[in-house]
């Protein structure tokens, strides 16, 4: 069975590679490919979508007078799920920056059309004596080793079934909000409202930035550190430095996320020396947004207590 797909929504973000046919092949043509992940697809908005959408296209009306205005023409705005806007300087004059998250998490470039469009709508209806600039959301990857306690009455695969789906729903994407911090209590409160949990005990909890290699990710289950909070800073202004990759790339890597001991806990062993990172730089840098995507490999990780 033979299955094509033309059109728009979110199924069409596909990697790069994927795409091996056109609609309309100009001669002279023998093959096609995307070197590039496509982005900016979005489905159409639902009746939930609808409810939240059609007030904040009404507090506008397309004339963006405050900083307010800005976000809810954003978040209104067709392929947005999440926006925010804040007023900055980037040290030589004042603007807006509007940070924006793709809709259903859907991944989203900077030079994505969508926000090309956005850019220029926000200049069109704002003022045009202030500069306006949208970038996507730096996200900050949440992780999570918990250990789990069941009731004799449950059974144990169920439940930490239960608890991967509570802690999915309180700290995935939907819930998630731009520049918001994410608490401990918030994973505690999740993984003890689930039926048949007995009791939990937190072996880690941080975030590690989303360029961040695989094995930052298990350094830091392994090495388990405790924080009380993992912060979501706004746009602004921000103290960066840039990092060694694998295979000779570099990354640019905000330091208040380096997955680093913060809080150990009793008898836990430190993490293993790392190179040192360059020098710090400042650089204007949007918002970000602290998620839990299981998906990561090694982010949620639930140990069995007997």
């Amino acid at each position: 069975t033979a299955r094509y797909r033309i059109g728009g929504g979110r199924a069409g973000n596909v990697p790069a590679g994927r795409i091996s046919q056109v609609i309309s092949k100009p001669l002279g043509v023998g093959a096609v490919t995307n070197p590039l992940p496509a982005s900016g697809g979005a489905d159409a908005d639902g009746p939930a979508e609808l409810r939240q959408a059609i007030p904040l296209r009404l507090a506008a009306f397309d004339r963006l007078v405050s900083v307010p205005d800005y976000e809810s023409f954003a978040r209104a705005f067709a392929g947005v799920g999440k926006a925010v806007a804040r007023r900055v300087t980037d040290g030589r004059r004042p603007l807006v920056h509007v940070t924006v998250a793709a809709a259903d998490d859907a991944p989203l470039d900077p030079a994505a059309p969508m926000l090309t469009a956005l850019r220029s709508a926000l200049r069109r209806y704002g003022d045009p004596g202030l500069p306006v600039l949208v970038e996507p959301c730096e996200r900050v990857r949440l992780v999570v080793v918990l250990g789990v306690r069941t009731l004799s009455t449950s059974v144990p695969e169920k439940v930490e079934q239960r608890v991967r789906a509570a802690l999915a729903a309180r700290l995935g994407f939907d819930a998630a909000r731009l520049a918001q911090p994410v608490h401990l209590s918030a994973v505690v409160a999740a993984a003890h409202a689930v039926p048949g949990v007995d009791f939990v005990d937190v072996d880690a909890f941080g975030g590690v930035p989303e360029g961040a290699a695989a094995s930052e990710v298990a350094r830091f289950a392994a090495h388990p550190s405790v924080v009380s909070v993992v912060p979501a800073l706004p746009a602004g202004p921000r103290a960066v430095r840039e990092t060694a990759g694998p295979e000779g790339t570099s990354a640019v890597v905000d330091s208040a996320h380096a997955p680093t001991v913060v809080l150990g806990r009793p008898g836990a062993p430190r993490s293993p020396a790392r190179p040192a990172p360059g020098p710090a730089r400042t650089l204007l840098r949007p918002a970000q947004l602290v998620l839990l995507d299981p998906a990561v490999p090694g982010t949620l990780i639930l140990r069995r207590i007997p």
